[in-house]
């Protein structure tokens, strides 16, 4: 009877291959997540400049900006919180607006405090608090 020769991987070899695959993980693991949160920051930006562009048609029919109080609600549902617009012609954009790429919504001030005669529109970044470096920084529209 032929014996049969099996034949199988050696703890060495497992343990190679595993090394190798967490030196790998090391370093594309932390670059893939980098680029995710660029793509992030740089639809937040987007977003931001759509915002914007609404809120200006806004402003040309109603006259003024949405109030604070008002908020972005009122590009798409006229506003029910005087100063009510009597112009409103809306809705601005069909459906609510999105919160930013981490899930939080944009924060709106009108008046602004860095556009006193305007708003400030903003998102806080990937860190959710105000100021930051890289994909940490605010997004504003005023930078």
């Amino acid at each position: 009877m032929a014996k049969r020769s099996e034949h199988g991987f050696t703890l060495l070899e497992i343990t190679a291959v595993l090394v190798l695959l967490g030196v790998l993980t090391a370093f594309i693991v932390p670059h893939y997540l980098r680029r995710v949160e660029k793509g992030r920051a740089n639809l937040a930006r987007s977003q931001i400049k759509i915002l914007r562009s609404v809120l200006t048609e806004y402003k040309l029919e109603n006259g003024a900006y949405p109030t604070t109080e008002q908020g972005l609600a009122a590009l798409y549902e006229k506003p029910t919180i005087p100063p009510i617009p009597e112009t409103w012609d809306g809705p601005y954009i069909q459906d609510p607006i999105a919160n930013d790429p981490w899930g939080r919504p944009y924060r709106y001030l009108c008046p602004g405090e860095h556009n006193p005669d305007g708003y400030d529109l903003w998102s806080f970044g990937a860190d959710g608090v105000e100021g930051g470096t890289g994909v940490n920084a605010d997004i504003t529209n005023w930078e």
